[in-house]
């Protein structure tokens, strides 16, 4: 438009002289006007020009804190997930930490076995008490003739007792959980005494932190031919053990 401006006052003074002098006179008052109106334009140009470069620094320093605050939010998501790490690390560690209960269990074994869940029974009679543990989804039983099954181990038969022989017993053993129901079962199948009081209680996790002990009620056992006396259901998981008595 300045351009133009410049283009037409070079022909107003080609045109001075050769129009009548009132049209001349208009045609300045026109471009004098179209020049202030030119002037004003450059004006606010310049004050829009000054503003857009005012917002688009705005622009760039939000831009900046918008990724300081997405690598801000990626640290802390990182420093959430070490340190859920670190709490399941202690937390297993606490959990492979030995105890001492003073019976027969410390160190993650059962009287020296390495086992994850195991059934223990003793007694004092002398008498041969037999520990069956039946698997109820497969009807497999494991007792004195058949010690190791897909699903557990049984470590010793005890035919016979003595005084001395109160660390001896009877103990079906999984060396890692097995998950399932079993039938627990005691038979009373020969001795010298005519009754038999078993003691006992259903361990996993021996010797941990986490370790569950369920005892059960002592159970009383006479010479009764031979016929297994069912005590219970065993609910095996992966994490833990419940026991239901009869």
């Amino acid at each position: 438009m300045n351009i133009q401006i410049e283009e037409i006052g070079t022909l107003m003074e080609q045109l001075e002289n050769s129009v009548p002098q009132d049209v001349f006179h208009n045609l300045q008052q026109r471009l004098g006007v179209l020049q202030q109106t030119i002037s004003s334009l450059t004006i606010q140009v310049d004050n829009l020009q000054n503003k857009l470069s005012a917002v688009e620094a705005e622009n760039e320093r939000l831009r900046n804190e918008v990724e300081q605050l997405h690598q801000h939010e990626s640290v802390v998501a990182q420093l959430r997930e070490e340190n859920q790490r670190l709490q399941e690390r202690i937390q297993e560690l606490q959990n492979n930490q030995p105890q001492q209960d003073g019976q027969g269990i410390s160190d993650g074994k059962v009287f020296g076995i390495n086992a994850e869940v195991g059934i223990v029974c003793f007694w004092r009679e002398n008498a041969d008490i037999d520990l069956h543990v039946k698997d109820m989804s497969s009807g497999v039983e494991c007792y004195y003739n058949r010690k190791q099954t897909s699903f557990g181990k049984l470590n010793e038969d005890i035919q016979s007792r003595t005084a001395s022989d109160d660390d001896r017993f009877e103990l079906f053993y999984q060396e890692h959980p097995i998950p399932g129901k079993y039938e627990v079962s005691l038979v009373f199948f020969d001795g010298q005494s005519n009754r038999a009081i078993v003691e006992g209680y259903f361990i996993m996790h021996p010797g941990r932190r986490n370790q569950i002990k369920i005892p059960y009620r002592d159970i009383v056992l006479t010479p009764n031919g031979k016929r297994p006396i069912v005590i219970g259901i065993l609910t095996v998981s992966n994490n833990s053990i419940n026991f239901q008595q009869y």
